[in-house]
């Protein structure tokens, strides 16, 4: 058995069919090829660590896939034909230019409608060939007349399929042609030009001219290779007869034909020497008659080297041509010499040996001929490139009854005994067609071929890269892998041996946590093992074996599990029913997955999953052990995925006790315990209002703001895509949990009953949620007017805080407007959604909206920005040193007036907008007012403070017991009506002290909040003073006095009280009223009281400024009403009792505030 052999027969009859029925039925064999692999062989295709086309499905659709893309290139290819087709036709008809009239008019209209015969015969084949006749190789037969093209073509051996010739005339004996014959075979479309055409000897134009429009028809109707070569007859007979002046000009005739073709065709085309009627050469058919049929097919001639490279393509130059040939020439000869003594020896006839003698010099003498014509046809000159010669070679094909004409010298004309073809089949079959690739495209065309070639070699080399290195990597790695989990699991086996499996009591999921890791991280080595580029590695193409290690993987994994967690699992829920602080809920909770572990009721999986969350949350808290928390929670859901759980023991006493305890757990709050573990609800959203207010929220709301949240649940996504779907379902399944509450338990099993109260109870805490949350979402205090600034700017921009929450609040507290769709059909729910509570129902209509002129749309909270923005100029304004923030305060009204209208625009909004605003507004003044106060305070302490202690402190009647008085000036200059305490009331605190109040309080105004300072009460005691002393305003203090006597002693017959010189005298029993005045007008500063008869030295008296303040300081006195008080004095032992009557109400000698005066240190 030959395999090259075999090949070679194979890639024949092939090529054959090919030919046949063209590339398209080519490629719907590689289409019926692939579709075969992936039908046989898809299902053993790995892929992402499966086989995706084992089921039949994805095969099916792959095939389709792969026809379905062959479909678009049969119709692409099919509708370009049709076009090529249309623009042959278009180009046959185009009449060429400067054509002369005449016999050349006739000439090509010859020429173009044989070549419209062509064309159409060429698509009558092409129909038989699934429309493929362009890729047929075109040749172009050229020689003198009588050159015996014809008959070499004939002979050729190839097969007509059509019959004879289009356009073909043939003529018994001595054939010629016309114009041109167009031949079709079944490998290529030889076009048999006459022989005018090559010598032009007679009608020189309008044989150029016929040639030159037969070669631009074919550069149209063939645009990328107009022919595939040029097969050029040389006839022996004209080369033996013909003188060398007559050879040497047909030969530059032909070499100029060659020109004329390659600048008409626009590509360099091979050309083929063929040295035609061998067998007139004497000796040629005695010599070769002993060669057998498969001999006389062989090649007999010379083929020149080539070169593909751009730089170098095509032959050697002239000179080395010629030699290639003299050398190859000699090669034949010797060879021909090497034959002649066999053929000598075998021939019989003395005649015959004596031309079989004869040949090989006969032929020697060719050479100087023949060496003289390759010269001349590979000329080339710097404008006129070399022709493309490929080779010389000898050939014999003799018409029927063909005689040698007696021209030959020393060659006898007889008839032809046998009609033989000699070197000619091989010739066309293997060298002229096998090349027919080798003419030069169009530049362009040729680029584009090459480049899609070159691509195509490169992706098959890839592709074939690809495969072996993904083999090759593939294999490595799985061996180095397979390695790694032998060694895996040994130290699996290692860490499981001191484990029990038994009678287990511990719940330290630790201990087995380590082996639990080890044993499902081995499959994890395929992923880390790299021998190579990962996407080659892991292709596998076949070799991966991860699919099968991971199948007995997971049994052995869920093994373990149950096993070794699972027992543990079981004890950490025992321990919690056990625990006496363990909720009703949680209890309820708890006893549901021990016995659906135990195998005695269904598994809630995402109960269980949230109950897991919280065990190993309580058990291993902290955030440095969140990876052992995550670690043991993906155990567990993994020994839930893994199917069929060990069937455990469980305590019955402790499931009795428990399911006394929860045996009438409320269904409807059983379903909102339900309802809070779902996966669904744990993957919702907390809403917390810091991270909805924005970046900015921090200047606008209080640091608790951090700490309010929501559950997802109670927003209205949750409301919408939980509760509404799974509410009805959770009402089901709490109806169906009496196996929980064990037998005998009375609870109620209508799940719309259930649902009902369970809505109700959803709708309860919804409401409650938002309230405390909104509640404990408060104002930031501002302690400057800087903060204040700061919290304007923040509520004035476009991300402001407080509206971005209050927006979100109406949207996450909006239940309204559920209707049927997303799958969900209102009318089979156990409840009415569109019930739902709607608690800021007027404020999400107040945000609404109305179109301004400009188109802007306008709502309660964005006409707040301008009032924002004024009060936030109007703090800028205020934005100085603060003594002049003070006075400008004291002196101007603008942020009042600004705060004043935020505040009323607030109370108009609905809550909680309102009291965020309202709130806000009183936060800006009661900065205003706290940075006015701290500016009077230094103020204060800087002026004030310190005169006061000078004139007042310690000083009568301040301090009682003082022995030293405040004069009458420092009285006036502290307690005046321009004194020190009255000015500087009204320069800087009369704006920002209430004294509607009593005591008188600093007061935002606009707040409605007070601040008790104990500072300004004596501002308040120094206005009483005031008022006291300085009645109307005047400038000097005055007390008036009316003195009435109400007792006297009996053994005493007058009384006298004095005030200065003044005196009030009664005596007995006669009481009228006497008035008196401080300071006195007279007398000085002087007060007594004595009673006559009496010694005045022994009667009670004061002296100083203040002195009727000190005398009645010595005096028992009773109080009558707000300006009169009795005065009761003890003189010699003798009473004494005086009615004093002050000329106001403010009665300066029973005035609180004078003794509780004190100089006031600051604000």
């Amino acid at each position: 058995m030959n395999p090259l052999g075999m090949w070679t027969s194979f890639r024949s009859n092939v090529s054959s069919y090919v030919a046949v029925l063209g590339p398209r039925f080519a490629s719907l064999i590689w289409v019926g090829a692939i579709c075969a692999i992936i039908w046989m062989f898809g299902p053993r295709l790995p892929y992402g660590g499966g086989y995706p086309l084992a089921p039949i499905r994805p095969r099916l659709i792959a095939i389709a896939i792969v026809v379905f893309i062959w479909l678009i290139y049969a119709g692409v290819t099919w509708l370009r034909q049709r076009r090529r087709a249309q623009a042959e036709d278009d180009a046959i008809s185009e009449s060429p230019e400067d054509i002369e009239a005449g016999e050349t008019r006739e000439e090509i209209a010859a020429l173009r409608e044989r070549l419209r015969t062509a064309l159409k015969t060429m698509r009558r084949l092409a129909k038989r060939r699934f429309g493929a006749a362009y890729e047929y190789p075109w040749y172009l037969m050229m020689g003198a007349p009588g050159a015996g093209k014809t008959t070499l073509l004939t002979r050729s051996g190839l097969k007509f399929p059509l019959g004879e010739a289009e356009g073909a005339d043939p003529v018994k004996g001595v054939g010629g042609t016309r114009n041109c014959n167009w031949w079709f075979t079944d490998r290529a479309v030889l076009i048999d030009t006459a022989g005018r055409y090559t010598t032009q000897e007679t009608g020189r134009a309008r044989d150029r001219e016929g040639f030159l429009g037969f070669l631009t028809m074919l550069r149209k109707t063939r645009r990328r290779q107009p022919i595939n070569g040029v097969i050029l007859t040389l006839s022996l007979t004209d080369l033996l007869t013909q003188d060398p002046e007559e050879r040497l000009r047909d030969i530059r005739a032909m070499r100029q034909r060659m020109t004329e073709m390659e600048d008409a065709l626009g590509a360099r085309v091979p050309i083929y020497i063929v040295l035609t009627k061998a067998d007139r050469l004497t000796g040629f058919r005695r010599f070769f008659d002993a060669l057998g049929q498969e001999a006389r097919r062989q090649v007999w001639g010379i083929t020149f080297p080539y070169s593909e490279a751009e730089e170098t393509r095509g032959a050697v130059t002239e000179s080395d041509l010629a030699d290639v040939f003299s050398r190859e020439f000699h090669a034949l000869l010797a060879r021909l010499n090497a034959m002649l003594v066999e053929r000598l020896q075998q021939e019989t006839d003395i005649t015959e040996r004596g031309r079989i003698f004869r040949f090989p010099a006969q032929v020697a003498a060719l050479h100087d001929a023949l060496r003289e014509i390759i010269e001349e046809l590979s000329s080339g000159t710097g404008s006129v490139s070399e022709p493309l010669l490929r080779g010389i070679y000898f050939g014999s094909a003799t018409q029927e009854n063909a005689a040698q004409p007696a021209s030959v010298p020393g060659v006898p004309r007889r008839a032809s005994a046998m009609n033989r073809t000699y070197f000619v089949e091989r010739l066309f079959r293997d060298v002229i067609l096998g090349e027919a690739a080798l003419v030069t495209q169009d530049s362009r065309v040729g680029r584009r071929q090459q480049i899609a070639t070159s691509l195509g070699t490169a992706a098959a080399a890839l592709i074939a890269t690809f495969f072996l290195a993904s083999w090759t990597f593939g294999y490595i790695a799985n061996r180095q892998s397979l390695a790694a989990i032998d060694t895996s699991l040994v130290e699996y086996e290692a860490l499981t041996n001191a484990i029990p499996v038994r009678d287990v009591q511990d719940q330290d999921f630790l201990r087995v946590l380590p082996a639990l890791e080890r044993l499902a991280r081995s499959p994890d080595v395929f992923d880390t093992i790299e021998v190579g580029p990962i996407p080659l590695q892991r292709a596998g193409l076949g070799m991966d074996r991860r699919p099968r290690i991971e199948r007995g993987h997971s049994v052995a994994y869920a093994r373990a599990l149950g096993a070794y967690l699972l027992p543990r699992y079981m004890v950490a829920l025992q321990n919690i029913l056990k625990d006496p602080d363990t909720s009703e809920a949680r209890a309820f909770e708890t006893l549901k997955h021990y016995l659906s572990l135990a195998g005695l009721g269904p598994i809630d999986r995402d109960g269980l999953l949230a109950q897991s969350e919280r065990i190993f949350a309580e058990l291993y808290p902290g955030s440095g052990r969140e990876a052992t928390r995550d670690a043991l929670l993906e155990h567990v859901t993994a020994m839930l995925d893994k199917g069929t759980l060990p069937v455990l023991e469980i305590d019955d006493h402790l499931v009795a006790d428990v399911r006394a305890t929860v045996a009438q757990r409320n269904p409807a709050r059983r379903v909102m315990d339900l309802l809070a573990v779902r996966e669904a609800t744990r993957a919702l959203s907390d809403w917390r209002p810091a991270g909805v207010a924005g970046p900015q929220a921090t200047e606008v709301f209080s640091d608790a703001m951090a700490s309010v949240r929501i559950d997802g649940i109670f927003t209205s996504t949750g409301y919408r895509q939980v509760v509404i779907p799974q509410l009805g379902p959770l009402a089901e399944i709490a109806a169906s949990e009496d196996w929980v509450r064990g037998p005998g338990a009375a609870t109620r099993t209508d799940p719309s009953e259930i649902a009902m109260d369970a809505i109700a109870l959803y709708y309860s805490e919804f409401e409650r949620s938002w309230r405390d949350a909104i509640a404990n979402t408060t104002v930031a205090e501002t302690d400057s007017l800087g903060q204040a600034a700061d919290m304007m700017s923040a509520l004035a921009s476009a991300s402001d805080p407080l509206g971005r929450l209050v927006r979100d609040i109406v949207v996450q507290t909006d239940l309204t407007g559920i209707s049927d769709g997303a799958g969900i059909n209102l009318a089979e729910l156990p409840f009415d959604p569109t019930a739902a509570p709607d608690p800021f129902g007027p404020l999400r209509r107040s945000l609404e909206g109305e179109t301004d002129g400009d188109g802007n749309t306008v709502d309660a909270l964005s006409s707040l920005t301008p009032l924002y923005d004024e009060v936030f100029q109007q703090l800028n304004r205020l934005d100085m040193p603060d003594p002049a923030a003070v006075q400008a305060l004291a002196s101007e009204n603008g942020l009042r007036d600004a705060a004043q209208s935020l505040m009323a625009a607030g109370r108009q909004l609905d809550a909680p907008a309102d009291t965020w605003v309202v709130t806000i507004a009183s936060r800006v003044a009661e900065a205003s007012v706290g940075q006015a106060r701290a500016g009077a305070d230094r103020l204060w302490r800087a002026e004030g403070a310190a005169a006061c202690r000078r004139a007042v402190s310690d000083r009568y009647p301040f301090s009682v017991a003082a022995s030293t008085e405040v004069t009458r000036s420092d009285f006036i200059a502290m307690f005046g009506p321009t004194g020190l305490f009255k000015t500087f009331f009204d320069e800087h605190l009369a704006q920002i002290v209430d004294t509607t109040t009593d005591p008188w309080t600093f007061s935002g105004g606009l707040a409605g909040e007070a601040s008790d300072a104990s500072a300004l009460q004596q501002f308040q005691r120094a206005a009483a003073i005031r008022n006291a002393f300085f009645p109307n305003g005047i400038a000097e203090p005055r007390v008036e006095l009316s003195v009435d006597l109400v007792d006297i002693a009996e053994n005493a017959n007058v009384a006298l009280f004095f005030v200065g010189s003044a005196r009030a005298a009664f005596r007995q029993n006669l009481s009228d009223g006497t008035r008196l005045v401080w300071p006195p007008e007279e007398g000085g500063d002087i007060a007594s009281v004595m009673l006559l008869p009496g010694d005045r030295t022994t009667a009670p008296t004061a002296t100083g400024v203040w002195a009727p303040f000190r005398l009645l300081d010595k005096a028992q006195t009773t109080p009558r009403n707000d300006n009169r008080f009795d005065a009761t004095f003890l003189v010699d032992g003798r009473e004494v009792t005086f009615r004093i009557t002050s000329g106001s109400v403010n009665n300066p000698f029973m005035l609180p505030a004078l003794s509780a005066f004190r100089c006031p240190e600051g604000f």
